[in-house]
Protein backbone atom coordinates (compact mmCIF):
# COMPACT_ATOMS: atom_id res chain seq x y z
CA UNK A 1 0.00 0.00 0.00
CA UNK A 2 1.79 3.52 -0.96
CA UNK A 3 1.76 6.42 0.86
CA UNK A 4 0.54 9.65 -0.56
CA UNK A 5 3.24 12.12 -0.49
CA UNK A 6 2.45 15.79 -0.26
CA UNK A 7 2.95 16.16 -4.26
CA UNK A 8 0.47 12.99 -4.88
CA UNK A 9 -2.24 13.75 -2.06
CA UNK A 10 -5.70 11.67 -2.32
CA UNK A 11 -8.44 13.70 -1.19
CA UNK A 12 -11.78 12.40 -0.02
CA UNK A 13 -14.61 14.35 -0.40
CA UNK A 14 -14.46 15.00 2.74
CA UNK A 15 -11.16 16.24 2.96
CA UNK A 16 -11.72 18.47 -0.21
CA UNK A 17 -15.26 20.17 1.38
CA UNK A 18 -13.41 20.85 4.67
CA UNK A 19 -10.58 22.46 2.80
CA UNK A 20 -13.35 24.41 0.87
CA UNK A 21 -15.24 25.63 4.11
CA UNK A 22 -11.88 26.47 5.88
CA UNK A 23 -10.79 28.82 2.93
CA UNK A 24 -14.34 31.16 4.29
CA UNK A 25 -12.32 31.76 7.56
CA UNK A 26 -9.89 34.32 6.71
CA UNK A 27 -12.32 36.13 4.57
CA UNK A 28 -15.08 35.97 7.22
CA UNK A 29 -12.10 37.08 9.75
CA UNK A 30 -11.12 40.13 7.31
CA UNK A 31 -15.02 40.90 7.18
CA UNK A 32 -15.32 40.79 11.10
CA UNK A 33 -12.43 42.86 11.48
CA UNK A 34 -14.18 45.47 9.24
CA UNK A 35 -17.33 45.62 10.59
CA UNK A 36 -15.80 46.07 13.98
CA UNK A 37 -13.49 48.94 13.24
CA UNK A 38 -16.96 50.27 11.64
CA UNK A 39 -19.43 49.54 14.07
CA UNK A 40 -17.14 51.42 17.06
CA UNK A 41 -16.58 54.89 15.14
CA UNK A 42 -20.32 54.66 14.30
CA UNK A 43 -20.07 54.96 10.12
CA UNK A 44 -17.20 54.55 7.48
CA UNK A 45 -17.07 58.63 7.68
CA UNK A 46 -16.34 58.62 11.26
CA UNK A 47 -13.78 55.59 10.74
CA UNK A 48 -11.68 57.56 8.15
CA UNK A 49 -12.24 60.82 10.73
CA UNK A 50 -11.00 58.73 13.72
CA UNK A 51 -7.32 57.76 11.31
CA UNK A 52 -9.23 53.51 10.55
CA UNK A 53 -9.84 55.08 6.86
CA UNK A 54 -6.81 53.10 5.27
CA UNK A 55 -7.32 49.91 8.12
CA UNK A 56 -10.95 49.30 6.76
CA UNK A 57 -9.80 50.17 3.15
CA UNK A 58 -6.49 47.70 3.40
CA UNK A 59 -8.74 44.79 5.61
CA UNK A 60 -11.45 45.08 2.70
CA UNK A 61 -8.68 44.72 -0.13
CA UNK A 62 -7.10 41.75 1.58
CA UNK A 63 -10.25 39.76 2.33
CA UNK A 64 -10.86 41.07 -0.95
CA UNK A 65 -7.75 39.04 -2.37
CA UNK A 66 -9.04 35.97 -0.14
CA UNK A 67 -11.97 35.53 -1.86
CA UNK A 68 -9.96 34.42 -5.76
CA UNK A 69 -9.44 31.15 -4.57
CA UNK A 70 -13.01 30.74 -3.22
CA UNK A 71 -13.92 31.99 -6.50
CA UNK A 72 -11.31 29.78 -8.52
CA UNK A 73 -12.23 26.71 -6.80
CA UNK A 74 -16.67 27.23 -7.18
CA UNK A 75 -15.56 28.08 -11.50
CA UNK A 76 -13.65 24.66 -11.22
CA UNK A 77 -16.65 23.03 -9.54
CA UNK A 78 -18.87 24.78 -12.48
CA UNK A 79 -16.93 23.22 -14.91
CA UNK A 80 -16.84 19.74 -13.69
CA UNK A 81 -20.17 19.79 -12.91
CA UNK A 82 -20.97 20.92 -16.81
CA UNK A 83 -18.43 18.55 -18.37
CA UNK A 84 -20.61 15.32 -19.94
CA UNK A 85 -19.95 12.04 -18.23
CA UNK A 86 -18.12 9.92 -20.61
CA UNK A 87 -18.71 6.05 -20.52
CA UNK A 88 -15.04 4.21 -21.11
CA UNK A 89 -15.75 0.61 -22.04
CA UNK A 90 -13.53 -1.62 -21.42
CA UNK A 91 -10.51 -2.44 -24.08
CA UNK A 92 -10.90 -5.85 -25.31
CA UNK A 93 -7.78 -6.58 -27.30
CA UNK A 94 -9.99 -8.21 -30.60
CA UNK A 95 -8.28 -5.36 -32.68
CA UNK A 96 -6.08 -7.71 -34.58
CA UNK A 97 -2.55 -6.50 -33.55
CA UNK A 98 -0.43 -8.82 -32.10
CA UNK A 99 3.03 -7.75 -30.88
CA UNK A 100 4.28 -10.83 -30.53
CA UNK A 101 4.00 -11.32 -34.26
CA UNK A 102 5.38 -7.73 -35.37
CA UNK A 103 8.65 -8.54 -32.93
CA UNK A 104 8.91 -12.13 -34.82
CA UNK A 105 8.82 -10.90 -38.05
CA UNK A 106 11.24 -7.99 -37.59
CA UNK A 107 13.75 -10.09 -36.22
CA UNK A 108 13.33 -13.00 -39.42
CA UNK A 109 13.38 -9.80 -41.83
CA UNK A 110 16.93 -8.95 -39.90
CA UNK A 111 18.04 -12.35 -39.85
CA UNK A 112 17.52 -12.96 -43.07
CA UNK A 113 19.14 -9.51 -44.80
CA UNK A 114 22.68 -10.74 -42.16
CA UNK A 115 22.10 -14.07 -43.83
CA UNK A 116 21.72 -12.72 -47.69
CA UNK A 117 24.99 -10.46 -46.96
CA UNK A 118 23.04 -7.25 -47.78
CA UNK A 119 25.37 -4.15 -47.07
CA UNK A 120 24.44 -2.07 -44.38
CA UNK A 121 25.50 1.43 -44.41
CA UNK A 122 27.53 1.67 -40.92
CA UNK A 123 28.43 5.15 -40.26
CA UNK A 124 31.26 6.01 -38.84
CA UNK A 125 31.64 6.38 -34.87
CA UNK A 126 31.38 9.51 -33.05
CA UNK A 127 34.59 11.28 -34.03
CA UNK A 128 35.82 9.09 -36.64
CA UNK A 129 36.65 10.24 -40.26
CA UNK A 130 35.24 8.09 -43.42
CA UNK A 131 37.82 5.96 -44.71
Amino acid sequence: MAVPTVGDRMDTPLKSLARFVASFLPVIYCAYLVHYFIHQSGSLQEAENNGLGPTVWGLTIVGGLFCIPIIVKLVLIFIELRRPKLRVEPHDDGDGFDADAVVARYLAQRDAQADTGAATTSHPGFGQKNK
